[in-house]
């Protein structure tokens, strides 16, 4: 059996991922202008395929048969080839539903507020019908209710962003203050690249319910895979290839103080997992084609914390890495962000006596490195996932790192 997605730009999806992982089918990227939209529908030569933007709503008048609930929605993400005939569905709305329970967000006698009025908005526009939402506002650009006005409407519970502000790489945005919104709950955005978004991540830091769009790609993923092999399996299969995904796109990222041991133990933790191991100084020497402490004597600190920031920001961006940070990593907030969207952070604790300093142009002497320390770790423990204590034993320290990843405890 041959599938396929089909859309315009395909490059970061992950959807051949998925279906390889369920093992049933043949799965290819298709990306199509829209003037060859029609004849691929009519000639494409799939048994079956799945739809991703722009092409949701555009696909409906080729196809010869489309399900109810995808024509009320208006956009359709799965096509079938039966008896010389195309069938329509929409898979958008069960996987949105799925997110949505998985965090335990339930839109019933809530005041829902919706960004965005595509395909995907009035998929959550329909849920949240169906599930009996007290009130429904879809915020667009140009709508009566705006991204200038949308904060006068304070009864907001819950939140639900469907536009793509906010997706790689222009995720250092958001389209909202989560904190000017007085009685809202939970968070969901439909964006799955970031892993997390600036607007998950303040929704974790003001303690709401979130969720994020990886698991609704998973479950519509996998209630697609239901009908192109016409059988129903169960959802336990969305657990596992969400664990699985994850376990290849999360970054490994390491934080503490200058000599605390962040490259020796990540490269052997990217030996150990196969992954690409990254230092960030390095990328940043690299570039600068001079050492860290010449560009400190040459060009100050700010400067250098600038291109530490443009440097993490990017390598934050990428997936299934082992990303070690310089010891100030930690003093602009917005690192964090940066590092967060697709990593867990693990603070390298280790004495002052056992710090190596050669080199590093803030940390010469103890009295010196004791200050910093007093600075840096609470910014370091405040970054952090897990605190791994690095005293010497550095197998030990390896394997704690390794031993959490493999918990598979870390999609939050």
């Amino acid at each position: 059996m041959r599938c396929a997605l089909i859309g315009e730009k395909l490059s970061h999806s992950y959807s051949r991922l998925i279906h390889k992982k369920f093992g049933m089918y043949s799965y290819d990227l298709v990306e199509l202008p829209p003037d060859n939209l029609k004849e691929f529908v009519e000639h494409g030569g799939y048994d079956a395929f799945n739809v991703t933007i722009p092409y949701k709503s555009a696909i409906i008048p080729y196809i010869d048969k489309v399900e109810t609930l995808a024509m009320q929605i208006g956009a359709i993400n799965t096509v079938c080839r039966l008896g010389g005939k195309t069938y329509g569905y929409n898979t958008d709305i069960l996987g949105m539903a799925y997110m949505l329970k998985r965090a335990g967000i339930a839109l019933g006698g809530k005041h829902v507020m919706i960004f965005g009025s595509g395909g995907t908005g009035k998929t959550a526009e329909m849920l949240a019908k169906k599930n009996g939402a007290a009130s429904i506002t879809v915020v667009s650009r140009s709508g009566s209710v705006n991204y200038k006005n949308f904060y006068e409407l304070q009864q907001t519970q819950i939140i639900i962003n469907t536009t793509p502000v906010g997706m790689y790489p222009y995720s250092d945005i958001s389209l909202a203050d989560l904190s000017k919104f007085r009685n809202l709950e939970a968070v969901a955005d439909v964006i799955y690249n970031p892993m997390r978004t600036r607007l998950m991540l303040q929704a974790r830091e003001l303690n709401l319910k979130y969720a994020g769009g990886l698991y609704m790609l998973v479950a519509q993923a996998k209630y697609s895979m239901d009908i192109f092999v016409k059988n129903r399996h169960p959802d336990e299969i969305i657990e596992q290839v969400y664990k699985y995904l994850l376990s290849r796109i999360i970054n490994i990222v390491l934080v503490g103080m200058p000599g605390s041991g962040k490259t020796s133990i990540g490269k052997a933790v990217a030996r150990r997992e196969r992954r690409r191991y990254v230092d960030s100084d390095a990328e940043i020497v690299a570039s600068e084609g001079r050492a860290i402490t010449e560009i400190f004597a040459e060009k100050g600190e700010e400067y250098f914390r600038k291109k530490e920031k443009q440097t993490l920001f990017l390598l934050g961006s990428q997936n299934g890495m082992v990303i070690s940070t310089g010891g100030g990593a930690v003093l602009d907030r917005e690192n964090y962000y940066s590092l967060k969207a697709n990593g867990r952070i693990y603070y390298l604790e280790r004495e002052i006596t056992d710090l190596a300093t050669r080199g590093r142009p803030l940390s010469t002497g103890t009295e010196a490195l004791k200050k910093l320390l007093e600075q840096r770790e609470p910014l370091y423990k405040a970054f952090a996932d897990v605190t791994v204590e690095n005293d010497g034993d550095f197998f030990s320290c390896v394997d704690k790192i390794l031993e959490d990843i493999a918990s598979e405890n870390f999609d939050n």
